[in-house]
């Protein structure tokens, strides 16, 4: 297990180092990015009968930390560690959007109450029924946008259903909540989510700007959805 701490400890370490570009161009490099994959993600989008501008925000500011360096590290570290150790071994964010196995682990556990079609939700089985094989075929999805983006709708039909007793003042509002429920995890209390709302955590430039990652999340569903509340 001291291998297992000391390797996690490294690769940690550089999933914050900035390898190749200012805060200010990864932001430029994410919006980029995102337009690149808007109309596979709306025909997606479109078959969970969701808005294409209401759920990419939700993922546009870890976009904006996206390094392939270590995102190559971090997933290496998972098709050993996570695969034959489960999160305990190596639990890292991955992909553009940043998502960690045991997040798509409690998604998946989220499926049977969900209204979705049989289809739907056969989708998302797996083709053994073995520990390890079902964790290296969960890598591998997550190393494809196009799975990246199935769990982020599927992420949003779970908060659908966990908020349904809560009436928005805007779709900007909500936008904002379930990417803090996103970056500060789902499964927490709607006061945790809340406050995390407030907390300016998330670099917006490279002098040390910082804001809530909520905001930058809804500042860019206004942008795409053309200021429409």
């Amino acid at each position: 297990m001291k291998i297992i701490f000391v390797t996690a400890l490294a690769v940690s370490i550089l999933s914050f180092v900035n390898v190749s570009s200012t805060q200010t161009e990864r932001y430029d490099e994410a919006e980029i990015y995102c337009q690149s994959i808007q109309v596979d993600f709306e025909k997606i989008a479109i078959t969970y009968e969701l808005d294409y501008k209401e759920v990419l925000p939700i993922v546009f500011p870890e976009c904006t930390r996206f390094s392939q360096f270590s995102d190559q590290m971090e997933t290496t570290a998972l098709e050993y560690f996570y695969v034959k150790y489960g999160s305990e071994g190596a639990n890292f964010s991955i992909g553009r959007f940043q998502m960690k196995p045991s997040f798509i682990e409690q998604l998946e556990k989220e499926i049977p109450s969900l209204e979705l079609s049989e289809v739907q939700k056969k989708r998302f089985d797996f083709e053994s029924s073995e520990d390890k094989k079902i964790r290296s075929e969960r890598v591998s999805r997550l190393t494809e946008t196009t799975w990246q983006i199935h769990y982020l709708c599927l992420f949003y039909k779970v908060m659908d259903k966990r908020m349904e007793h809560r009436v928005w003042q805007s779709r900007a509002a909500r936008v904002a909540y379930y990417a803090a429920a996103y970056n500060y995890g789902f499964l927490s209390s709607e006061t945790e989510i809340e406050a995390w709302q407030l907390q300016s955590k998330f670099p917006t430039d490279e002098y040390g700007g910082k804001a809530p990652y909520s905001q930058i999340a809804s500042d860019y569903y206004l942008k795409i959805a053309g200021y429409e509340n």
